[in-house]
């Protein structure tokens, strides 16, 4: 079907009626941009996943499939179902197993809020177009250590009426160029504010992300590989989230 095309039912191979809703339109072709068809990717590292904006996508979902069988509940399969302004999704290493895997990634339109339900009580119609990369993942060559980022000082912070609990970290922690990992969760049902900032050694900021989370029902994580230098300052701040790892590798 092309682009914006309307549908609205859903038939069999013989015609037979299966289900029918409100129409959706049918969204632009998407293109995953990182990885790459036949890439090889290392082991032990975030996969920060890319693709084409879709036009009248009303959301992607993408992520990551192992093609191997009788898989750890806890790696192997990780998908997430991001907004339409999204055309980027980290996939944190411990969902990756080493061996083929699939990345792929679906504009979608239509009932697309069942994607974010605890639980899928009535019918529902979506339609999508999507593209995919078949990749390798082998040892990580010249990873060296991986360490818990320390703390050099924690604050209070009120800032447009929220206060943030404020983690700096200690920037002679970092010695070497390498990459700090962060994972935060934001948990359901809440108010939920986080920011993370970097600083080289100068103290210039050069990398900035922050967002926020309105009683959602359901919980969410975001995943950050950053890359620093000697003397790297890291900040993150935090209104009611987990900061599940901040892990430094080099």
């Amino acid at each position: 079907m092309n682009t914006a095309s309307m549908v609205r039912s859903a038939r069999d191979a013989a015609q037979q009626l299966l289900f029918e809703s409100d129409p959706a339109a049918m969204p632009g072709q998407v293109q995953l941009l990182n990885p790459t068809n036949g890439q090889e990717l290392a082991i032990g590292q975030q996969v920060d996943m890319a693709w084409s904006a879709a036009a009248g996508a009303q959301g992607y979902l993408a992520g990551y499939l192992t093609a191997q069988t009788g898989i750890d509940e806890d790696a192997g399969v990780y998908f997430d179902f991001t907004d339409a302004a999204a055309t980027n999704l980290p996939v944190p290493a411990s969902a990756l197993l080493e061996g083929a895997g699939e990345f792929s990634v679906y504009a979608m339109a239509g009932d697309t809020d069942i994607l974010e339900a605890e639980e899928i009580s009535e019918s529902f119609l979506i339609v999508g177009a999507g593209d995919r990369a078949e990749v390798n993942i082998a040892e990580a060559p010249g990873l060296q250590a991986t360490a818990g980022l320390q703390i050099a000082r924690s604050y209070r912070q009120t800032i447009e009426g929220i206060t943030f609990t404020v983690r700096e970290y200690n920037p002679q922690q970092i010695q070497a160029p390498g990459t700090v990992y962060i994972q935060i969760k934001m948990p359901k049902n809440h108010l939920t504010v986080a920011f993370i900032k970097a600083f080289d050694m100068e103290g210039r900021e050069y990398y900035s992300w922050s967002h926020k989370r309105v009683y959602k029902s359901k919980s969410k994580r975001y995943c950050h590989n950053i890359a620093v230098t000697p003397g790297t300052t890291i900040v993150i701040g935090e209104k009611t989230c987990d900061i599940e790892a901040a892990n430094y590798s080099y």
